[in-house]
C-alpha cells in the first residue's frame, strides 16, 4: 500500500497498481496561484501560457494512468510560485520576470519568504514523491522506473523544435534514453535525445534527484505542446506512450537485471 496522505496543498497523487514498475510525476501540472499571493501581480495570460505551467502535460499523464493503471503524481500550483523541477539552490527556483515581463509578487523576495515557499510547497511535494518511491522500493527493490513528464513550447528563438517528444537523460541512463528514442521513432513518433533540454546538463532535477537516491531507472519525457494542446492530439500521444512505455520499461529492467 502507498502511505498517506495521498494529496497535499499543492499536489495530487493518482494511486495505481504498485506491481506495475513505473511511476509518473509531473512537476508543472497546474497553473494555480494561492489567493494570498494575489496572482503574483500578473494576469491570467501569463499563467495560462507556457510560463505558468506545462500545457497538456498533466492531461496526457492522466490518460496514460487511466489506460495503464500506473501511479501518477502532479503539482497543482504554478511553477511561477516555485519551480518543483529545480534544486532549492537554483537561481530559477523562483523567477522575478519572464520574457522581460516583471512578476511583482516574486521581486526582491526576503529570504524568509523564499524559505516559506520551500517549506509550504516545495518540500511537501518532494517528500511525498520520495515516500512514493520508497513504497515502490519495498515492493520492487531497484527494479522500477521514475519518469517525469513535461511539455515545451514549439516556438523558441531560432531553435529547431519541430519534433513530438524529447527524451532527457543523464550519463547513468544514456543507454535507456537512446533506446527509447529509437523505439518511439520506430512507432511513428518524432523523438530526439536530450532536446530541447538535456539531462547531461542537469536539467531533469526531479527525476534525477529521486531516481539517483533510489538507484533506479529514471528519465524525463518532454512533449511538444503543439502535439498535446487539444484532446485529439493528446489521445494520439497518450495512447502511444501507454502502449510503448510499460513494455519498454519491462524490457529495460530485465536487461539491467541480467547485467547486474
Amino acid at each position: 500500500m502507498i502511505e498517506g496522505p495521498l494529496d497535499g496543498a499543492n499536489f495530487t497523487i493518482i494511486p495505481g497498481a504498485v506491481p506495475i514498475p513505473m511511476i509518473l510525476c509531473c512537476e508543472h501540472a497546474g497553473n494555480v496561484i494561492p489567493e494570498e499571493y494575489n496572482s503574483l501581480g500578473i494576469g491570467a495570460k501569463i499563467l495560462d501560457d507556457h510560463w505558468g505551467w506545462d500545457i497538456g502535460a498533466w492531461a496526457t499523464v492522466l490518460r496514460i494512468a487511466s489506460k495503464t493503471g500506473v501511479t501518477a503524481m502532479g503539482s497543482l500550483y504554478s511553477r511561477l510560485l516555485i519551480d518543483l523541477n529545480r534544486s532549492r539552490k537554483d537561481e530559477t527556483l523562483i523567477v522575478d520576470s519572464v520574457e522581460g515581463r516583471s512578476i511583482p509578487g516574486n521581486r526582491n523576495l526576503a529570504a524568509v519568504e523564499v524559505e516559506s515557499r520551500i517549506a509550504r510547497y516545495y518540500e511537501p511535494y518532494h517528500n511525498s514523491l520520495a515516500r512514493l518511491c520508497q513504497a515502490y522500493q519495498r515492493h520492487h527493490g531497484r527494479a522500477f522506473a521514475l519518469i517525469s513528464i513535461h511539455s515545451f513550447t514549439g516556438q523558441w528563438s531560432n531553435q529547431d523544435r519541430d519534433f513530438d517528444l524529447g527524451i532527457l537523460f543523464d550519463e547513468l541512463n544514456a543507454d535507456v534514453g537512446l533506446a527509447l528514442v529509437d523505439e518511439l521513432n520506430k512507432q511513428g513518433l518524432r523523438a530526439r535525445a536530450n532536446e530541447p533540454y538535456s539531462g547531461m546538463r542537469g536539467e531533469i532535477y526531479s527525476a534525477e534527484h529521486h531516481g539517483s537516491t533510489c538507484q533506479i531507472l529514471y528519465f524525463e519525457i518532454e512533449m511538444n505542446q503543439s502535439a498535446v494542446n487539444d484532446e485529439k492530439k493528446r489521445r494520439r500521444i497518450g495512447d502511444a506512450l501507454s502502449e510503448i512505455l510499460p513494455r519498454f520499461i519491462e524490457q529495460q529492467l530485465q536487461r539491467r537485471h541480467k547485467t547486474l
